[in-house]
C-alpha cells in the first residue's frame, strides 16, 4: 500500500508558489524512507539467503555424518537440543558434546572463512 502511494506521489505545478522552511510534504518524505529501507532490508535478505546456502552446503561436506546432522537441525532448521534429542533417542547432555565436537569441526574445515 505505502510503495503505491509513493510511487503515484505527483505535485501539482499550476497556483501560486509559496516559499516555506523545511519539507511540504513529509507523509511522501516518509514513505519514501520506508521504501528505501524496505530495498534494503530486501539486498540484506538476499546476501543472508545466500550465505545461509553457503554454510548449508559446508555443512552437508563434512565427513562426520552426526556432525553434519547435528548442525543442520539445530542451526538451520532451528530445533531444540531437547527435540533433536527425543528424535535422536540420547540425551541433551550427549548431544550438547556432540554439537560441540560439530562445531570444532566445522571450524577447523572451514575456519578462515566464518
Amino acid at each position: 500500500m505505502w510503495r503505491s502511494i509513493a510511487e503515484s506521489l505527483s505535485v501539482p505545478i499550476e497556483g501560486d508558489r509559496v516559499q516555506s522552511t523545511g519539507s511540504g510534504d513529509k507523509m511522501a518524505e516518509s514513505v519514501a524512507k520506508a521504501v528505501d529501507c524496505e530495498r534494503e532490508i530486501d539486498k540484506l535478505t538476499f546476501t543472508m539467503l545466500k550465505l545461509q546456502e553457503e554454510i548449508m552446503k559446508r555443512i552437508d561436506s563434512m565427513e562426520n555424518y552426526n556432525h553434519s546432522i547435528i548442525l543442520s537441525e539445530y542451526y538451520v532448521h532451528g530445533m531444540s537440543l531437547n527435540k533433536i534429542s527425543a528424535e535422536w533417542g540420547r540425551s541433551v547432555r550427549h548431544l550438547k558434546r556432540v554439537k560441540s565436537e560439530a562445531i570444532a569441526s566445522f571450524g577447523e574445515k572451514f575456519g578462515d572463512k566464518y
